[in-house]
């Protein structure tokens, strides 16, 4: 199950239209090179070559490996969050208050941070390159408007 959600998230992401089959294959590949390698090595090498290998650029391959990860890192974290302020014995009780302190708190940190990072010229470059990719996936969305990705009657490059 977790190798079609981890396809499904590659498909999700992708500019190039990718088929279901292979690339299920491919995640039991990514599988398979963790167990010689660490899964932050193994995911974007393997995922960015097979991407590159369909059509995709290199910046285009890497783009959306990194965007397919942050998204599950953000979905698993929130998952996480939810599963433990809502499971448990009973004996430990955290308040709505509570939560909202801690949600004000992390806002206030990334506000610092982004507002301390964009004078570094490494990061504004990154911005750049960020703010292009995704004005390059908003033209793909424009481009096949109401189109699933994984869903493409188109053919492979």
């Amino acid at each position: 199950m977790s190798l079609l959600a981890a396809a499904h998230n590659l498909r999700g992401f992708a500019t190039v239209p990718l088929r279901a089959g292979e690339t299920v294959l491919v995640q039991l590949a990514i599988g398979f090179t963790r167990i010689l390698m660490p899964s932050a090595v193994s995911t974007p090498a393997v995922a960015s070559r097979y991407l590159n290998r369909r059509g995709a650029s290199w910046p285009a391959a890497l783009g959306t490996v990194s965007a397919a990860q942050l998204a599950q890192l953000i979905v698993t974290t929130l998952i996480v969050a939810v599963l433990s302020v809502t499971s448990g014995s009973g004996g430990m009780h955290v308040s709505p208050r509570t939560i909202a302190l801690v949600v004000a708190a992390v806002l206030v940190v990334v506000v610092v941070l982004v507002l301390i990072a964009r004078r570094s010229a490494v990061v504004r470059r990154a911005l750049h390159g960020a703010a292009t990719s995704w004005a390059t996936l908003r033209v793909h969305a424009r481009q096949h408007p109401g189109a699933l990705p994984w869903a493409s009657s188109r053919p492979p490059p």
